[in-house]
């Protein structure tokens, strides 16, 4: 892999937290607060906001415009 777009390293730095509930919970058996889980919640769907978002506008950047 030759270039990383700032986007992506950015969105997988920003996913470090909600890996880190996960793995305490599983390998720990640390129970997440609602807090931590409402958190980890907002990180992944800005995340996947993002992504989609991203997606969209390279596809309407190179003439495939998808949806209305």
């Amino acid at each position: 892999m030759k270039v990383v777009r700032a986007q992506t390293t950015g969105i997988i730095s920003s996913l470090e937290t909600p890996y880190g509930i996960i793995y305490a919970a599983l390998l720990l058996g640390e129970i997440p607060t609602f807090k931590e889980l409402l958190g980890g919640a907002i990180i992944l769907l800005t995340a996947f906001y993002s992504t989609v978002l991203s997606k969209k506008k390279i596809s309407q950047q190179r003439g495939h415009v998808s949806g209305p």
